[in-house]
């Protein structure tokens, strides 16, 4: 006899679990998010999607980071990274290139706020490599906020170090971006990172003694 799970569309079900997901997520509610991430996971698991996997096991990560529980985030994070790899690197998946980068962009964050400074710079690099590679030779130009927010939060981890200098190469590279998107396409919505990265690099500035570049950055993040 056929057993009652069989019938069982599971690849369809982690779908609906992950949108599911999102939704509560969405709305600030974290932990049901992470419950149903985690059977999102199970299912994607039964199915043999990976991708989902993938997703699943990454969301899982976005919520335990949500919830302060860190250490665990970037151990779902790593997981999610090592599928994603592999689809990448093996199967040769390369629509999932911006996923990886991405995972690794959240593990980076998790790393930074565990204050794991050097891993989070590592994560950073590496994420930024992929979305420089998809910006500028695969000319995906939607993916330029998220190449900016990589090299912004490498800039910051750098700070973080004490690699003032770096930082402030890091942060100038993200305003040059983000000042793009801003300022030639209007993305209007864009104008508090481009401030944010202006008023860290003024930070870093002022850590360099460089006190009117700091004044000037601080005044132009402020009218921004």
């Amino acid at each position: 006899a056929e057993s009652p799970g069989a019938a069982l569309d599971f690849a369809r079900i982690a779908r609906v679990f992950l949108s599911a997901g999102n939704s509560e997520w969405q709305q600030g509610q974290f932990r049901p998010a992470l419950v149903i991430f985690v059977l999102a996971e199970r299912a994607a698991r039964i199915a043999g999607e990976r991708d989902h996997l993938a997703i699943a096991i990454m969301n899982r990560g976005i919520a335990l980071s949500n919830l302060g529980r860190l250490e665990e985030a970037v151990a779902a994070y790593g997981e999610s990274i090592a599928i994603y790899r592999e689809l990448v690197q093996q199967e040769h998946r390369q629509e999932l290139r911006n996923d990886l980068a991405r995972a690794i962009v959240n593990r980076g964050n998790a790393l930074q706020n565990l204050g794991r400074l050097e891993e989070a710079v590592a994560a950073y690099g590496e994420s930024g490599a992929i979305y420089r590679e998809l910006v500028e030779k695969e000319h995906r130009q939607e993916l330029r906020n998220d190449l900016a927010m990589a090299i912004m939060n490498r800039g910051s981890a750098r700070w973080s170090l004490g690699q003032l200098e770096e930082a402030v190469a890091a942060y100038g590279e993200s305003i040059a971006i983000y000042r793009e998107l801003v300022e030639k396409e209007h993305r209007q919505e864009l104008r508090n990172d481009l401030a944010i990265a202006i008023m860290n690099r003024g930070s870093a500035r002022l850590s360099l003694g460089q006190l009117e570049e700091a004044v000037a950055a601080y005044g132009e993040s402020i009218a921004i």
